[in-house]
């Protein structure tokens, strides 16, 4: 008997920053929506366990987001971002 899982999520966020020499700290709001599937799959000839059924499971969030980036260089961010 094998467990299967397979998660998706994506998310869009709209932030307002504030940049003081190469630092940028920013907040704002984010939409997230996230799924995720499992089931198991029976892989012997010698074991007679039924495929049991798929099960998905979904959720949507709204939340915060807090940013910080350092920049290096003329085009390149270092950062963290913060969704809770």
């Amino acid at each position: 008997m094998e467990y299967n899982k397979i998660l998706f999520s994506y998310f869009a966020s709209a932030t307002d920053n504030i940049v003081y020499n190469k630092f940028s700290f920013g907040y704002g709001i984010n939409y997230s929506v996230n799924f995720w599937r499992e089931w198991y799959r029976d892989l012997g000839d010698t074991v007679d366990i039924p495929m049991g059924d798929r099960t998905t499971y979904s959720n949507k969030n709204l939340g915060l987001t807090l940013n910080s980036y350092y920049k290096i260089g003329k085009t390149t961010y270092v950062g963290i971002i913060y969704r809770p």
